[in-house]
């Protein structure tokens, strides 16, 4: 169903979708058994070889045969690959499980019983049990709203500082409760929502749940436990549920707990169980209402419970797609981007180039711990900064904080604002021109000479992402009033450092008396920059025809063997490849900067 939405003519029968999957079972049969290093016998590696069509040599035949051989070689590792693109679905769905990945925190579960399920006696026990585990944070989640309503009246008349996330709020009131339970300058310790609150908002950072009212789906339990239970959750997570002997919540605490493990282990079982066993739950759970007691067949309910959600579990792993997720998860491919985003997490440059861009268009800035709190200030130098809102903005740097606190904004050198503040940059002509005086050895004394810095710049559309092909980096040319280009002889020279005192009002005069002259040098540098545009464009060709053609040759011979390749996919890259190399004829020497030196 994910699937038709996403390509309704493509995936228009499930009945077809489901033959195709069945005919690549033997793929993802051996594609597991590679994928573990485990020896493949004759007729698997005779199917491999028929299926794609290969023929492996003697050596090969020996390597697949035998689980030490194949865990030294890159063949298993190069025939799932090629495995994967046989799949059905394999080159367009991707899809990870807990199972796969690996590393999520522990859930632990907390039964505390209680006298009176009333408003005024939670709010007595929440009390002592927010002394037990200070100074930590926690989110309670109940039900109704006029529960959580007559809870934070209870409270606030003991005193204790509490926020409430209910539907009879606005959307900006939640967001400033939320804000304000999440900011750890403000003792606010206890958020209490309704079942809203199940829904949307995420507290990874939080370690505590008191679940209330425990409602009758699993889906929506687990939906609650999800509010914590997340990437960038750090600590074991702490599921707390209040209960009053004999009452629903008893029963369903029991039922979730023992029935189906549905605190401490995500319940995939859940939905399933329910429709098998309706019913009785229903019979159940009137009996508990009525007589506030638990039904006298809870020991035959749980265990029933228990034995059809092994069953089904057992069924659903049986009917897991190895070969997706061995497609999603590639932790050999994955690495390197792993190890990229560490070493971005240890570079400062973007926090010092902000710094610098704020300062300079009068962006107020307070630094935080772990962010900036930035807003306009009375002194901008533009209307409105990119991106910036009146109101203020909290931004983040570090990607640890920004998954633990998701009203920061995590600022990347991919983010909008930062690519508008490079524009703006550019595009300013503040520090686009300049003159100085020199000291250098290496050009003859007394010339006058032009510093001009360009870029590489094609108009395209946006979606071809043509900038990728082309020389991003700043090409800084040097041409003297003597007409002779500079620019090798001054590449290595770090003119700032030989840069000297001198009167900028004199230079500034010298630079008008020669206007004439310095603008013919300037068109001399356009000259020789232009010169250095074909030899790019040929360099950004060549890419882009050994990558169009690499994947187009791919499509064609996977066609043959994948009934999800389609003809419209083979001419969609031909006609991006074409797409690209017509736009490249556009390309162009954008200029920067330009600086007037004189060598002393």
């Amino acid at each position: 169903a994910r699937l038709k939405l996403l390509d309704p003519a493509r995936f228009n029968d499930l009945e077809t979708y489901q033959t195709e999957e069945a005919s690549f079972a033997w793929v993802a049969s051996i594609a597991n058994k590679l994928s573990q290093d485990q020896a493949l016998d004759e007729a698997e590696i005779a199917q491999v070889e028929s299926g794609l069509n290969l023929a492996f040599t003697d050596n090969e035949k020996a390597t697949l045969s035998t689980d030490t051989a194949l865990a030294m070689s890159e063949l298993g590792p190069n025939l799932i690959d090629k495995l994967i693109d046989r799949h059905g679905t394999g080159r367009l769905l991707f899809r990870n499980t807990r199972s796969a990945i690996q590393g999520f925190p522990q859930r632990l579960f907390h039964a505390h019983k209680i006298d009176h399920n009333d408003a005024e006696s939670i709010a007595v026990w929440l009390i002592e049990f927010l002394s037990t585990v200070y100074p930590a944070k926690v989110l309670l989640i109940c039900s109704e709203m006029q529960t959580v309503q007559a809870i934070s009246e209870n409270l606030r008349v003991a005193g204790v500082s509490t926020a409430q996330f209910h539907e009879d709020m606005t959307i900006v009131d939640r967001d400033r409760a939320a804000a304000y339970f999440s900011d750890p300058e403000d003792d606010c310790r206890l958020l209490l929502c309704s079942e809203i609150g199940s829904e949307g908002r995420n507290f990874q950072f939080l370690h505590h749940l008191v679940t209330f009212e425990l409602p009758i789906a699993p889906d929506l339990l687990e939906q609650r436990i999800g509010r914590l239970d997340r990437i960038g959750q750090t600590e074991d997570i702490q599921i707390h549920v209040p209960y009053v002997e004999g009452s629903l919540d008893h029963f369903l605490m029991d039922w979730y707990h023992h029935g189906l493990n549905a605190f401490e282990s995500i319940c995939r079982t859940g939905s399933s169980i329910i429709k098998r066993m309706g019913g009785e739950l229903h019979k159940a759970v009137v009996h508990v209402e009525e007589h506030q007691a638990m039904p006298d067949n809870m020991d035959k309910l749980l265990s029933d419970t228990k034995a059809l959600s092994e069953e089904l579990s057992e069924q659903l792993e049986a009917g897991r797609d190895r070969l997706l997720e061995l497609n999603s998860n590639r932790p050999e491919r994955i690495q390197e981007h792993l190890d990229t985003l560490a070493r971005s997490e240890r570079d400062y440059r973007l926090e010092d180039f902000m710094l610098a861009v704020f300062d300079r268009f009068g962006v107020n800035v307070e630094e935080q711990t772990d962010s900036w709190i930035i807003h306009p200030s009375d002194n901008m130098q533009v209307e409105k900064f990119p991106y910036l809102p009146n109101s203020g903005l909290t931004i983040t740097f570090k990607r640890d904080t920004a998954l633990t606190r998701e009203e920061f904004t995590f600022i990347t050198w991919d983010h909008p604002m930062v690519t508008a503040a490079m524009d703006m940059i550019l595009n300013e002509g503040f520090g686009q021109a300049d003159c100085r005086v020199v000291n250098l050895e290496e050009i003859p004394k007394g010339l006058a000479f032009v510093e001009a810095i360009y870029v590489m710049s094609c108009t395209a559309d946006s979606q071809l992402n043509i900038d990728r092909y082309l020389q991003a980096d700043l090409q800084t040319y040097y041409v003297g009033v003597d007409g002779k280009n500079y620019t090798d002889v001054l590449a290595e020279v770090n003119l700032d450092a030989a840069g000297q005192r001198y009167d900028k009002n004199k230079l500034k005069q010298v630079v008008q008396k020669h206007r004439e002259l310095f603008d013919k040098v300037i068109e001399r540098t356009n000259e020789v920059a232009a010169g250095a545009i074909p030899e790019s464009i040929e360099i950004a060709k060549a890419h882009i025809e050994t990558e169009f053609s690499e994947e187009h040759e791919r499509l064609l011979a996977l066609k043959q063997v994948n009934a999800s390749v389609r003809d419209e996919e083979i001419s969609a890259v031909s006609a991006k490849r074409d797409a690209l190399l017509s736009a490249l004829d556009g390309t162009h020497a954008k200029p920067v900067s330009v600086r007037i030196l004189f060598n002393n």
